[in-house]
């Protein structure tokens, strides 16, 4: 472990608190993170054409949320915080939120949006990592673990305190009154509000980047793709008829039919304005039984983890003799084997 330690900040007025992220055996600054925003591009360019009448920030925001979230307690045992490269996160495809958010930054950059990573506090993380974009005259807070954004006077917004923002040319410490987002000020050039870190009397030394000079996407195996899925439903469905072991399982087949076009069409939409053509899918079944259940989508998982997230649902748990169950189970594959599993799991009930 290198010997020279960057102190970087002391970013609130009463407080001061060490930024120090390391990776490998030496710590470096928070800015060599941070890409020539000519350089990190992202990966869109192998997507299907169907997804690209989304917002690009959007997609690229759905990509990186989807890389499975691994803490680094978990990762690197018994170390301190560690923050890799975007592409050693991509290729472990494992990370916390610091990771998360310095990939999504870079993707913004390269996407000439004017993009901070934020360091700061959530709900429910504590000290953690996201992204604030300028939208106009607002400002966008995203969380690159779930892909989510609020606006900064979003109630729902999980960021409790800002503390600092930094891009590739400085860090800059909050020293306003306030720390929380709808009560900030966001001109970066009011010294009265904003502390850069560089400054005339101690200018930015021109701090080389760790990221790589590009980033490399491949095409994610589709027989793996087609496998995995059908490995999912066949253990969720076992798993359901053990979670049932007085009674027989029935399963409707016309309704997994409808459900595995419904999944398709649910990560091709991305939730946006499909409400109606899921009803519309559904109508047939709903004018004939009553159901109850939901679809379920999250980033490549252990099996353990799927069977858990589907248990939990509940839908099971029925004593009625003459229900009827439905699942089916749709992975989307993006670059460098990313994947989103979606599971769609109800219970139907026929009408009388």
């Amino acid at each position: 472990m290198s010997d020279s330690i960057i102190s970087l900040i002391p970013f609130m007025s009463d407080s001061l608190i060490s930024l120090i992220p390391f990776m490998s055996d030496s710590l470096i600054s928070l800015i060599p993170f941070m890409s020539d925003s000519s350089h990190l591009s992202h990966p869109l360019h192998v997507i299907t054409p169907s997804y690209l009448s989304h917002p690009l920030h959007e997609l690229v925001a759905r990509f990186v949320s989807l890389i499975p979230f691994m803490s680094d307690s978990i990762i690197f045992a018994g170390l301190f915080d560690i923050w890799g490269t975007c592409e050693q996160f991509l290729r472990m495809l494992q990370g916390d939120e610091d990771e998360h958010a310095v990939l999504l930054v870079n993707y913004f950059l390269h996407l000439e949006k004017k993009a901070w990573l934020l360091l700061g506090t959530a709900i429910p993380e504590g000290r953690t990592a996201y992204v604030i974009t300028q939208e106009g005259g607002d400002f966008w807070i995203w969380n690159a673990s779930t892909g989510e954004h609020f606006r900064r006077g979003d109630s729902h917004c999980p960021v409790t305190a800002i503390h600092c923002l930094v891009n590739a040319e400085n860090i800059w410490a909050n020293i306003q009154p306030h720390c929380q987002p709808c009560r900030m000020q966001f001109d970066l050039t009011n010294t009265k509000n904003w502390k850069p870190f560089f400054c005339r009397a101690f200018p930015n030394p021109g701090l080389s980047s760790v990221q790589p000079a590009q980033l490399l996407y491949y095409p994610t195996d589709q027989t793996y793709v087609i496998d995995l899925q059908d490995r999912i439903e066949t253990t969720l469905k076992r798993k359901v008829m053990d979670w049932r072991p007085r009674s027989i399982t029935r399963w409707n087949r016309y309704c997994m039919k409808t459900f595995r076009t419904l999944l398709v069409e649910l990560e091709e939409a991305r939730g946006h304005g499909l409400q109606q053509k899921h009803c519309d899918e559904l109508e047939k079944v709903l004018g004939a039984y009553k159901m109850t259940g939901f679809p379920i989508n999250m980033p490549d998982s252990e099996l353990d983890m799927i069977v858990e997230a589907v248990y939990a649902t509940g839908v099971h748990n029925t004593e009625n003799r003459d229900v009827e169950f439905a699942l089916a189970v749709h992975v989307h594959p993006y670059p460098n084997s990313v994947l989103s599993i979606w599971i769609y799991i109800a219970s139907l009930v026929k009408k009388r």
